[in-house]
């Protein structure tokens, strides 16, 4: 039943002329891309949250209306196994970046990179709260990756990154449990919204 519903959604996407989706949801059910999700978790629950795939169609819905160019740069905080990244791929980057506490989940996110051939990726294995070298970057992306004590000191930081550097930032937010904590600085303001179900994302822009 479980193959049957997988092809079943592969040519849902073929025929809906989503061609990147149905050959990446080909390569994953090949075995070639690991985006599967984990049954058990080891992270911290304290500075992290369980690993899910955010990447796919309506990331790609909401990039596709930022106007990215080979200026951009982009950092994933919480990358795990590098679903958004490969999203974000589609579009022309100069570097993509990704923030992940799990070793383990980082070398499947660099496999993936490998056998997709994506050779501007990077990856950075910390404690994103203590992760500042972000001056490179003016996209950064969050798909609800840990605790509000961690979101909040990672705002900290973006907003010490502009000071050292000003430039115009969008943070792209999926699931965006802790809007506070982007809004209350008064630094940022809410740009786009997509009502996707079941879960939004939200688009923000800092004043400049």
């Amino acid at each position: 039943m479980r193959l049957h519903n997988d092809f079943k959604n592969a040519l849902t996407y073929l025929f809906q002329g989503n061609w990147d989706e149905f050959f990446l949801r080909v390569k994953v059910k090949s075995g070639l891309i690991d985006l599967k999700m984990e049954k058990e978790s080891s992270f911290p629950t304290e500075k992290s949250h369980e690993y899910g795939n955010s990447g796919g169609i309506k990331l790609k819905k909401v990039m596709t209306s930022l106007n990215i160019t080979e200026k951009d740069s982009i950092l994933d905080y919480g990358s795990g196994k590098g679903g958004a990244m490969i999203t974000f791929s589609k579009f022309p980057f100069s570097i993509i970046s990704g923030v992940e506490i799990s070793q383990e989940l980082t070398e499947v996110a660099k496999k993936n990179m490998r056998n997709l051939k994506i050779n501007n990726s990077n990856f950075f294995v910390c404690d994103a709260a203590e992760f500042k070298e972000i001056d490179t970057y003016n996209f950064f992306y969050f798909a609800n990756p840990f605790p509000e004590n961690v979101m909040n000191k990672v705002m900290n930081n973006i907003e010490d990154s502009m000071k050292r550097k000003k430039r115009k930032i969008h943070i792209i937010y999926g699931n965006p449990v802790f809007n506070e904590a982007i809004i209350k600085s008064g630094t940022f303001h809410l740009f786009k919204k997509f009502n996707f179900d079941p879960l939004p994302f939200y688009v923000y822009k800092n004043f400049m």
